[in-house]
């Protein structure tokens, strides 16, 4: 989870695709605003073509509209924000980016739109927009 990067969203807003990829895995059984959940985050796993794996993680509950096996487009509808699992209880998006399919570390994450530009990653604590 060093690379992580958490997005503040409302309950209910839209999860888009930040890559393309295969879905591989999802969960949206837990319900949402239970504190201290550990491990009780719903999400989306995505599989890219260059051997990453995306997770999307605090997912709503019932609020996964892919399934395993879709390949999905960049920018494509995947979910609904939650409050599931640990979130502290703030609700947000969870985004982890790991360097191989089978559970190893997460890797560092660049943004082509952030505003400012963003040369080889975020720096924790700086605001960002992004861009079209």
């Amino acid at each position: 989870m060093q690379y992580s990067t958490d997005f503040a969203l409302l309950v209910g807003e839209v999860v888009i695709a930040a890559r393309s990829g295969e879905v591989v895995a999802t969960r949206e059984h837990f319900r949402d605003g239970i504190d201290n959940a550990w491990g009780q985050s719903n999400y989306v796993v995505i599989d890219h073509n260059d051997g990453t794996r995306a997770y999307y993680g605090h997912l709503m509950q019932n609020g996964v509209v892919v399934g395993v096996g879709e390949f999905v487009a960049q920018r494509q509808q995947i979910g609904l924000a939650g409050n599931t699992g640990y979130t502290g209880p703030t609700p947000h998006l969870h985004l982890e980016v790991q360097g191989c399919r089978d559970g190893c570390d997460s890797i560092p994450i660049t943004f082509r739109n952030a505003e400012p530009p963003d040369p080889g990653g975020l720096i924790m604590g700086a605001t960002y927009t992004a861009g079209s």
